[in-house]
């Protein structure tokens, strides 16, 4: 699903995966989990000491499977059992894309049985000439993985009792009332079951009068549900919006500031954020636009405004690092996903 400035959201079945990434994928196949589909993709290792809650936040951040003890280090390819013809025609792909401009901004990482095989940045942050280079390690906009990160703290309340997933929303939210709403549980949220939108009717003019996050939660509490709770299943923002709203009301946080103290900093994210957290947009790659973005509308409210950027929605907003070498030493794993990172935004 879309989900960016302006747009309702549409599926990503109903785009094409560009051929450079279809390329790309099959030059990196049994190399290693290849996540070349997602158009938005940023990774950063996290420190695992034990706990299962962080193992599993960790597989979710990194799209990894298997969790243990070692150190990650750069090595031959050929000695992590990798063609090193198969990386080189994938280097070839992602600079013609980046120096022919359809691709901005791109980072690869593609490791093996703890050994990193290339690891590397293409093209530059900005549109500007001038702009900086992108390293193997710049900050992406995560967008809608951002999703999983908010469930992870919602699901750190469950485990500590504070919330239940078969409670029924309004328990946590007393103004999530109208329609079938008193039938919709917490879990619907996650589960995209609850028969709230993608996006708000009213989306665009909110976005465009630079309206607070808290309008959002306060109009995602009446707006016309599309079905009865556990009727159908209906990919939407506005579920992990208000299952955001059930964290931040039962913890007494802000939702930046819960993951920042009780998922970012435990593992070791240093650089990472909802919202801008530390960083400047000028610290992370450029959200590229498609033909016929609306310039005055792009510069309001689009992917690269101020305004979006840091707003800290929870359906969109994370901004994080790829998994970079030496954070690797805090996480093992028999195989580490191709994380191929491009920017790209649709028309507003």
């Amino acid at each position: 699903m879309r989900d960016q400035p302006g747009l309702t959201a549409t599926s990503d079945s109903e785009l094409p995966v560009p051929s450079w990434r279809q390329r790309l994928n099959y030059d990196l196949e049994n190399q290693t989990v290849v996540a070349g589909k997602q158009r938005f993709t940023s990774t950063e290792t996290a420190s695992v000491t034990g706990s299962r809650r962080f193992r599993t936040l960790a597989s979710l951040l990194l799209g990894v499977t298997w969790v243990a003890q070692g150190q990650f280090r750069s090595a031959d390819p050929a000695s992590a059992g990798m063609s090193a013809q198969r990386l080189s025609n994938a280097i070839h792909l992602l600079e013609t894309e980046t120096s022919s401009g359809r691709v901005l901004a791109a980072s690869l990482l593609v490791a093996r049985d703890q050994r990193i095989g290339l690891h590397k940045g293409f093209g530059r942050l900005a549109p500007a000439p001038d702009a900086r280079a992108t390293m193997p390690d710049t900050i992406f906009l995560l967008a809608s993985i951002t999703k999983p990160v908010t469930a992870c703290a919602l699901m750190l309340l469950v485990e500590r009792g504070l919330v239940s997933l078969d409670d029924p929303v309004s328990h946590y939210l007393p103004e999530f009332k109208g329609e079938d709403r008193k039938n919709t549980r917490v879990r619907d949220l996650l589960a995209h079951t609850s028969g709230l939108p993608d996006m708000l009717p009213e989306n665009t003019e909110l976005r465009r009068a630079h309206a607070p996050l808290s309008e959002f939660v306060r109009r995602a509490m009446t707006t016309r549900l599309l079905f009865p709770p556990r009727t159908d299943f209906r990919y939407q923002s506005m579920g992990i919006l208000l299952a955001a709203e059930i964290v931040e009301r039962v913890s007494g946080k802000r939702l930046r500031d819960f993951l920042k103290q009780e998922i970012f900093d435990p593992l070791g994210m240093r650089r990472s954020a909802l919202g801008m957290g530390a960083f400047t947009i000028q610290d992370t790659a450029w959200c590229q636009t498609s033909p016929g973005s609306s310039a005055a509308d792009l510069e309001r409210f689009g992917a690269n405004s101020p305004y979006w950027r840091d707003m800290g929605h929870p359906w969109a907003a994370c901004t994080p690092r790829l998994l970079t070498s030496p954070s690797c030493s805090r996480l093992s794993s028999t195989a580490v996903p191709t994380a191929v990172t491009a920017c790209s935004a649709p028309p507003l």
